[in-house]
């Protein structure tokens, strides 16, 4: 039961690192497209930079969720 726990954690917590990074992609997406925005002079630099934190933070869940599964698998 203890080896399978573990098992199912580290998988959780590599599935959850997915996500994020899968979202920290988007928030990018969406910082690039406010800036094509911002460039041409139809939006304020407000929305660039929700999205530039938006990617951060997500980018920052993902490999800390990656870094946590690798501690959690030895």
């Amino acid at each position: 039961m203890r080896h399978t726990g573990r098992v199912a954690r580290v998988l959780w917590l590599e599935v959850t690192g997915f996500l994020f990074l899968v979202l920290a992609i988007i928030g990018a997406g969406a910082a690039y497209r406010e800036y094509r925005h911002y460039v041409r002079g139809e939006a304020g630099f407000g929305k660039i930079a929700v999205a530039a934190v938006f990617t951060l933070m997500f980018l920052y869940f993902g490999a800390n969720s990656f870094w946590k599964a690798r501690r959690a698998g030895k």
